[in-house]
Protein backbone atom coordinates (compact mmCIF):
# COMPACT_ATOMS: atom_id res chain seq x y z
CA UNK A 1 0.00 0.00 0.00
CA UNK A 2 1.21 3.51 -0.87
CA UNK A 3 0.62 6.27 1.72
CA UNK A 4 0.58 9.85 0.43
CA UNK A 5 1.04 12.09 3.47
CA UNK A 6 3.47 14.95 4.03
CA UNK A 7 3.47 14.19 7.77
CA UNK A 8 3.06 10.87 9.58
CA UNK A 9 -0.62 11.10 10.54
CA UNK A 10 -1.81 8.13 8.47
CA UNK A 11 1.15 5.90 9.38
CA UNK A 12 0.70 6.54 13.12
CA UNK A 13 -3.03 5.89 12.88
CA UNK A 14 -2.50 2.60 11.02
CA UNK A 15 0.00 1.24 13.56
CA UNK A 16 -2.82 -0.02 15.76
CA UNK A 17 -4.40 -2.05 12.90
CA UNK A 18 -1.77 -4.83 12.84
CA UNK A 19 -1.75 -4.92 9.04
CA UNK A 20 0.93 -7.56 8.80
CA UNK A 21 -0.35 -8.75 5.41
CA UNK A 22 0.33 -5.43 3.68
CA UNK A 23 3.56 -3.57 3.07
CA UNK A 24 3.50 0.21 3.31
CA UNK A 25 5.51 2.84 1.42
CA UNK A 26 5.14 6.53 2.35
CA UNK A 27 5.61 9.24 -0.32
CA UNK A 28 4.69 12.90 -0.78
CA UNK A 29 2.90 14.44 -3.78
CA UNK A 30 6.13 15.47 -5.50
CA UNK A 31 7.45 11.91 -5.34
CA UNK A 32 4.11 10.52 -6.52
CA UNK A 33 4.21 12.82 -9.53
CA UNK A 34 7.46 11.33 -10.89
CA UNK A 35 7.07 7.76 -9.62
CA UNK A 36 6.04 4.81 -11.79
CA UNK A 37 4.73 1.29 -11.22
CA UNK A 38 1.75 2.29 -9.05
CA UNK A 39 -0.90 1.03 -11.50
CA UNK A 40 -1.67 -2.03 -9.32
CA UNK A 41 -1.27 -0.35 -5.92
CA UNK A 42 -3.80 0.69 -3.27
CA UNK A 43 -3.12 4.33 -2.34
CA UNK A 44 -4.26 5.96 0.91
CA UNK A 45 -3.97 9.74 0.67
CA UNK A 46 -4.47 12.41 3.32
CA UNK A 47 -7.31 14.82 2.50
CA UNK A 48 -4.94 17.80 2.80
CA UNK A 49 -2.71 16.31 0.10
CA UNK A 50 -5.73 15.30 -1.98
CA UNK A 51 -7.11 18.86 -1.93
CA UNK A 52 -3.77 20.42 -2.93
CA UNK A 53 -3.06 18.29 -6.01
CA UNK A 54 -2.34 19.97 -9.33
CA UNK A 55 -3.63 18.57 -12.64
CA UNK A 56 -0.54 16.44 -13.30
CA UNK A 57 -0.70 14.92 -9.81
CA UNK A 58 -4.42 14.21 -10.23
CA UNK A 59 -3.69 12.48 -13.53
CA UNK A 60 -0.97 10.40 -11.89
CA UNK A 61 -3.23 9.42 -9.00
CA UNK A 62 -6.03 8.43 -11.37
CA UNK A 63 -3.71 5.77 -12.82
CA UNK A 64 -3.25 3.78 -9.59
CA UNK A 65 -5.18 0.62 -8.68
CA UNK A 66 -7.55 2.14 -6.07
CA UNK A 67 -7.71 5.16 -3.71
CA UNK A 68 -8.77 5.56 -0.08
CA UNK A 69 -9.03 9.14 1.25
CA UNK A 70 -8.04 9.69 4.90
CA UNK A 71 -10.32 12.44 6.26
CA UNK A 72 -9.57 12.75 10.00
CA UNK A 73 -11.82 15.78 10.57
CA UNK A 74 -14.72 14.65 8.36
CA UNK A 75 -14.46 17.67 6.08
CA UNK A 76 -16.62 18.04 2.97
CA UNK A 77 -14.98 16.68 -0.19
CA UNK A 78 -16.11 18.49 -3.34
CA UNK A 79 -14.79 16.05 -5.98
CA UNK A 80 -13.75 12.42 -6.30
CA UNK A 81 -11.33 10.91 -8.78
CA UNK A 82 -12.52 7.81 -10.62
CA UNK A 83 -10.37 5.43 -8.57
CA UNK A 84 -11.64 6.61 -5.15
CA UNK A 85 -13.32 3.62 -3.45
CA UNK A 86 -13.89 5.04 0.03
CA UNK A 87 -13.35 7.77 2.62
CA UNK A 88 -12.15 6.81 6.11
CA UNK A 89 -11.41 8.63 9.35
CA UNK A 90 -10.44 7.83 12.92
CA UNK A 91 -14.14 7.37 13.65
CA UNK A 92 -14.48 4.65 11.01
CA UNK A 93 -14.78 1.15 12.43
CA UNK A 94 -11.36 -0.44 12.87
CA UNK A 95 -12.65 -3.75 11.52
CA UNK A 96 -14.14 -2.03 8.46
CA UNK A 97 -10.92 -0.16 7.67
CA UNK A 98 -8.85 -3.33 8.06
CA UNK A 99 -11.27 -5.32 5.89
CA UNK A 100 -11.16 -2.68 3.15
CA UNK A 101 -7.39 -2.44 3.09
CA UNK A 102 -6.77 -6.19 3.23
CA UNK A 103 -9.45 -6.96 0.64
CA UNK A 104 -8.32 -4.41 -1.94
CA UNK A 105 -4.64 -5.19 -1.41
CA UNK A 106 -5.36 -8.86 -2.04
CA UNK A 107 -7.52 -8.09 -5.08
CA UNK A 108 -4.89 -5.82 -6.62
CA UNK A 109 -2.13 -8.37 -5.98
CA UNK A 110 -4.21 -11.04 -7.71
CA UNK A 111 -4.81 -8.66 -10.60
CA UNK A 112 -1.08 -7.98 -10.90
CA UNK A 113 -0.35 -11.71 -10.75
CA UNK A 114 -2.95 -12.41 -13.44
CA UNK A 115 -1.46 -9.68 -15.63
CA UNK A 116 1.98 -11.22 -15.19
CA UNK A 117 0.62 -14.67 -16.05
CA UNK A 118 -1.11 -13.30 -19.15
CA UNK A 119 2.11 -11.64 -20.30
CA UNK A 120 3.98 -14.90 -19.77
CA UNK A 121 1.26 -16.83 -21.59
CA UNK A 122 1.34 -14.34 -24.45
CA UNK A 123 5.12 -14.74 -24.71
CA UNK A 124 4.82 -18.53 -24.72
CA UNK A 125 2.00 -18.37 -27.26
CA UNK A 126 4.07 -16.17 -29.57
CA UNK A 127 6.94 -18.66 -29.32
CA UNK A 128 4.56 -21.54 -30.02
CA UNK A 129 2.99 -19.76 -33.00
CA UNK A 130 6.44 -19.00 -34.34
CA UNK A 131 7.25 -22.71 -34.17
CA UNK A 132 3.92 -23.65 -35.76
CA UNK A 133 4.42 -21.17 -38.60
CA UNK A 134 7.91 -22.56 -39.16
CA UNK A 135 6.49 -26.08 -39.41
CA UNK A 136 3.71 -24.90 -41.74
CA UNK A 137 6.28 -23.31 -44.03
CA UNK A 138 8.07 -26.67 -44.15
CA UNK A 139 4.80 -28.40 -45.03
CA UNK A 140 4.14 -25.84 -47.77
CA UNK A 141 7.63 -26.38 -49.13
CA UNK A 142 7.23 -30.16 -49.18
CA UNK A 143 3.85 -29.81 -50.93
CA UNK A 144 5.38 -27.49 -53.50
CA UNK A 145 8.28 -29.87 -54.18
CA UNK A 146 6.01 -32.90 -54.47
CA UNK A 147 3.56 -31.24 -56.84
CA UNK A 148 5.22 -28.16 -58.39
CA UNK A 149 3.20 -28.53 -61.58
CA UNK A 150 0.59 -30.93 -62.86
CA UNK A 151 -0.75 -31.98 -66.23
CA UNK A 152 -4.17 -33.57 -66.45
CA UNK A 153 -5.78 -34.53 -69.73
CA UNK A 154 -9.51 -34.78 -70.28
CA UNK A 155 -11.57 -35.26 -73.45
CA UNK A 156 -10.29 -32.48 -75.68
CA UNK A 157 -9.06 -30.29 -72.81
CA UNK A 158 -5.73 -30.28 -70.95
CA UNK A 159 -5.25 -28.69 -67.52
CA UNK A 160 -1.86 -27.43 -66.34
CA UNK A 161 -1.30 -26.12 -62.82
CA UNK A 162 1.45 -24.78 -60.60
CA UNK A 163 1.79 -23.76 -56.95
CA UNK A 164 4.46 -21.84 -55.01
CA UNK A 165 4.55 -21.49 -51.22
CA UNK A 166 4.52 -18.11 -49.48
CA UNK A 167 5.61 -16.92 -46.03
CA UNK A 168 2.40 -15.07 -45.21
CA UNK A 169 -0.11 -16.51 -42.71
CA UNK A 170 -2.94 -18.48 -44.27
CA UNK A 171 -2.69 -20.19 -47.60
CA UNK A 172 -4.13 -21.19 -50.92
CA UNK A 173 -5.63 -24.42 -52.18
CA UNK A 174 -6.68 -25.57 -55.63
CA UNK A 175 -7.84 -28.82 -57.17
CA UNK A 176 -9.23 -30.16 -60.42
CA UNK A 177 -11.34 -33.28 -60.84
CA UNK A 178 -13.68 -34.68 -63.46
CA UNK A 179 -16.73 -36.89 -63.61
CA UNK A 180 -18.27 -38.17 -66.82
CA UNK A 181 -18.28 -35.19 -69.23
CA UNK A 182 -17.54 -32.34 -66.80
CA UNK A 183 -14.51 -30.78 -65.09
CA UNK A 184 -14.68 -29.03 -61.70
CA UNK A 185 -12.03 -26.43 -60.80
CA UNK A 186 -11.65 -25.02 -57.30
CA UNK A 187 -9.27 -22.24 -56.23
CA UNK A 188 -9.25 -20.61 -52.80
CA UNK A 189 -7.26 -18.16 -50.72
CA UNK A 190 -7.66 -17.62 -46.98
CA UNK A 191 -6.05 -15.75 -44.09
CA UNK A 192 -7.23 -18.50 -41.70
CA UNK A 193 -5.94 -22.05 -41.42
CA UNK A 194 -9.27 -23.00 -39.81
CA UNK A 195 -11.15 -21.95 -42.95
CA UNK A 196 -8.64 -23.82 -45.12
CA UNK A 197 -9.22 -26.94 -43.02
CA UNK A 198 -13.01 -26.57 -43.32
CA UNK A 199 -12.71 -26.12 -47.08
CA UNK A 200 -10.60 -29.27 -47.50
CA UNK A 201 -13.10 -31.30 -45.48
CA UNK A 202 -16.09 -29.95 -47.41
CA UNK A 203 -14.38 -30.35 -50.78
CA UNK A 204 -13.59 -33.98 -49.94
CA UNK A 205 -17.31 -34.56 -49.31
CA UNK A 206 -18.13 -32.88 -52.63
CA UNK A 207 -15.80 -35.21 -54.55
CA UNK A 208 -17.32 -38.26 -52.87
CA UNK A 209 -20.76 -37.46 -54.32
CA UNK A 210 -19.67 -38.79 -57.74
CA UNK A 211 -21.42 -35.98 -59.55
CA UNK A 212 -20.66 -32.53 -60.95
CA UNK A 213 -23.57 -30.12 -61.24
CA UNK A 214 -24.50 -26.51 -60.69
CA UNK A 215 -26.68 -27.53 -57.75
CA UNK A 216 -23.78 -29.23 -55.96
CA UNK A 217 -21.51 -26.27 -56.70
CA UNK A 218 -24.03 -23.91 -55.07
CA UNK A 219 -24.42 -26.31 -52.11
CA UNK A 220 -20.65 -26.25 -51.62
CA UNK A 221 -20.53 -22.43 -51.71
CA UNK A 222 -23.48 -22.12 -49.31
CA UNK A 223 -21.83 -24.48 -46.82
CA UNK A 224 -18.58 -22.51 -47.00
CA UNK A 225 -20.52 -19.30 -46.37
CA UNK A 226 -21.89 -20.87 -43.17
CA UNK A 227 -18.37 -21.85 -42.06
CA UNK A 228 -16.94 -18.38 -42.69
CA UNK A 229 -19.88 -16.67 -40.96
CA UNK A 230 -19.53 -18.94 -37.92
CA UNK A 231 -15.78 -18.32 -37.55
CA UNK A 232 -16.18 -14.57 -38.08
CA UNK A 233 -18.55 -14.38 -35.09
CA UNK A 234 -15.57 -14.81 -32.75
CA UNK A 235 -13.11 -12.66 -34.70
CA UNK A 236 -12.32 -8.98 -34.17
CA UNK A 237 -10.99 -8.82 -37.71
CA UNK A 238 -13.02 -10.57 -40.44
CA UNK A 239 -11.37 -13.51 -42.18
CA UNK A 240 -10.07 -12.72 -45.66
CA UNK A 241 -11.42 -15.51 -47.87
CA UNK A 242 -11.66 -15.77 -51.67
CA UNK A 243 -13.19 -18.62 -53.65
CA UNK A 244 -13.43 -19.50 -57.34
CA UNK A 245 -15.51 -22.45 -58.55
CA UNK A 246 -15.79 -23.39 -62.19
CA UNK A 247 -17.54 -26.18 -64.15
CA UNK A 248 -16.56 -26.93 -67.76
CA UNK A 249 -18.86 -29.07 -69.91
CA UNK A 250 -16.56 -31.08 -72.22
CA UNK A 251 -19.35 -31.71 -74.73
CA UNK A 252 -20.32 -28.07 -75.30
CA UNK A 253 -17.22 -26.24 -73.91
CA UNK A 254 -19.58 -24.15 -71.81
CA UNK A 255 -18.00 -22.64 -68.68
CA UNK A 256 -20.09 -21.73 -65.61
CA UNK A 257 -19.01 -20.74 -62.14
CA UNK A 258 -18.73 -18.23 -59.32
CA UNK A 259 -15.94 -15.82 -58.43
CA UNK A 260 -15.78 -14.46 -54.88
CA UNK A 261 -12.59 -12.45 -54.68
CA UNK A 262 -9.74 -11.10 -56.78
CA UNK A 263 -8.84 -13.92 -59.16
CA UNK A 264 -7.28 -13.05 -62.50
CA UNK A 265 -8.73 -14.62 -65.63
CA UNK A 266 -6.97 -14.36 -69.00
CA UNK A 267 -7.94 -15.76 -72.39
CA UNK A 268 -5.56 -16.33 -75.30
CA UNK A 269 -8.26 -14.91 -77.56
CA UNK A 270 -8.69 -11.83 -75.33
CA UNK A 271 -12.34 -12.73 -74.84
CA UNK A 272 -14.50 -13.48 -71.82
CA UNK A 273 -14.43 -11.34 -68.69
CA UNK A 274 -14.99 -12.42 -65.09
CA UNK A 275 -15.70 -9.56 -62.71
CA UNK A 276 -14.35 -9.65 -59.17
CA UNK A 277 -16.79 -9.65 -56.26
CA UNK A 278 -16.08 -7.41 -53.31
CA UNK A 279 -16.70 -9.99 -50.61
CA UNK A 280 -17.48 -13.63 -49.95
CA UNK A 281 -20.73 -12.37 -48.42
CA UNK A 282 -21.97 -11.27 -51.88
CA UNK A 283 -24.80 -13.30 -53.40
CA UNK A 284 -24.43 -16.20 -55.82
CA UNK A 285 -26.05 -14.09 -58.54
CA UNK A 286 -23.49 -11.29 -58.07
CA UNK A 287 -20.57 -13.72 -58.29
CA UNK A 288 -21.77 -15.90 -61.20
CA UNK A 289 -20.23 -16.03 -64.67
CA UNK A 290 -20.95 -17.99 -67.84
CA UNK A 291 -19.39 -18.20 -71.32
CA UNK A 292 -18.27 -20.69 -73.98
CA UNK A 293 -14.66 -21.35 -74.95
CA UNK A 294 -13.40 -22.15 -78.44
CA UNK A 295 -11.16 -24.74 -80.09
CA UNK A 296 -7.50 -23.91 -79.53
CA UNK A 297 -8.25 -21.39 -76.80
CA UNK A 298 -6.25 -21.13 -73.59
CA UNK A 299 -7.60 -19.91 -70.26
CA UNK A 300 -5.36 -18.86 -67.38
CA UNK A 301 -6.65 -18.55 -63.80
CA UNK A 302 -4.35 -16.79 -61.30
CA UNK A 303 -5.03 -16.72 -57.55
CA UNK A 304 -5.25 -13.61 -55.31
CA UNK A 305 -1.85 -14.52 -53.82
CA UNK A 306 -0.33 -14.71 -57.29
CA UNK A 307 -1.62 -11.22 -58.08
CA UNK A 308 -0.24 -9.78 -54.83
CA UNK A 309 3.20 -11.20 -55.61
CA UNK A 310 3.04 -10.09 -59.24
CA UNK A 311 2.19 -6.50 -58.29
CA UNK A 312 5.28 -6.39 -56.06
CA UNK A 313 7.78 -7.41 -58.75
CA UNK A 314 6.33 -5.50 -61.76
CA UNK A 315 8.09 -7.56 -64.49
CA UNK A 316 8.91 -6.14 -67.89
CA UNK A 317 6.40 -8.22 -69.84
CA UNK A 318 2.69 -8.96 -69.79
CA UNK A 319 1.33 -12.45 -69.18
CA UNK A 320 -1.25 -12.03 -71.96
CA UNK A 321 1.55 -12.14 -74.54
CA UNK A 322 2.77 -15.51 -73.25
CA UNK A 323 -0.65 -17.12 -72.93
CA UNK A 324 -1.69 -16.03 -76.43
CA UNK A 325 1.49 -17.29 -78.15
CA UNK A 326 0.63 -20.83 -79.29
CA UNK A 327 4.32 -21.55 -79.93
CA UNK A 328 5.00 -21.46 -76.17
CA UNK A 329 3.86 -24.58 -74.33
CA UNK A 330 1.56 -24.04 -71.31
CA UNK A 331 4.08 -25.56 -68.89
CA UNK A 332 6.74 -23.19 -70.23
CA UNK A 333 4.36 -20.28 -69.66
CA UNK A 334 3.93 -21.33 -66.03
CA UNK A 335 7.68 -21.87 -65.59
CA UNK A 336 8.46 -18.40 -66.91
CA UNK A 337 5.95 -16.45 -64.84
CA UNK A 338 6.87 -18.35 -61.65
CA UNK A 339 10.56 -17.79 -62.38
CA UNK A 340 9.79 -14.07 -62.44
CA UNK A 341 8.00 -14.39 -59.09
CA UNK A 342 10.92 -16.20 -57.46
CA UNK A 343 14.00 -14.55 -58.88
CA UNK A 344 14.35 -11.95 -56.11
CA UNK A 345 13.40 -14.24 -53.23
CA UNK A 346 16.16 -14.74 -50.66
CA UNK A 347 14.45 -17.56 -48.76
CA UNK A 348 12.99 -19.71 -51.52
CA UNK A 349 9.49 -18.64 -50.48
CA UNK A 350 7.26 -16.04 -52.06
CA UNK A 351 5.63 -13.40 -49.88
CA UNK A 352 2.20 -14.98 -50.46
CA UNK A 353 1.08 -18.41 -51.63
CA UNK A 354 0.49 -18.41 -55.38
CA UNK A 355 -1.34 -20.83 -57.67
CA UNK A 356 -2.24 -20.87 -61.36
CA UNK A 357 -4.27 -23.10 -63.67
CA UNK A 358 -4.13 -23.13 -67.48
CA UNK A 359 -6.82 -24.83 -69.54
CA UNK A 360 -6.00 -25.56 -73.18
CA UNK A 361 -8.67 -26.70 -75.64
CA UNK A 362 -7.55 -29.06 -78.40
CA UNK A 363 -7.72 -27.63 -81.94
CA UNK A 364 -9.64 -30.66 -83.21
CA UNK A 365 -12.00 -31.31 -80.31
CA UNK A 366 -15.52 -32.43 -81.21
CA UNK A 367 -18.08 -29.95 -79.89
CA UNK A 368 -21.77 -30.68 -79.41
CA UNK A 369 -23.85 -27.94 -80.99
Amino acid sequence: MIIVDRNSGISQWLQSFELNETGQVKVDLETLEVASGFDTELVMIHLEEYAQMNELQQLKLSQVGAILIYNPENKIIDHYLDKVIGVISEKTSTALVKNQIVYFEKMLRQSAMLKSQLLTLNHELLNTMSGVESQLLRVKKVYEEKSPKRLEEFKGVSAYSKYAAGEDIGGEFFDIFSFENKIFILMSSSSSYLISSSLLDLFSKLKQKQEISGELEEWFISEMKKQVTHLNENKNKPIDFSLLTCIIDLNTLKVEGHNFGHFQFLSSQFSHQISSCRSFSDSLAQASFEFTISRGERLLFNSPGFLKNWQRIKPGFVIEELISDSRIKPLDVLDEIYFQLRKESQTGFLTFDASSVILEVDENVMVQM
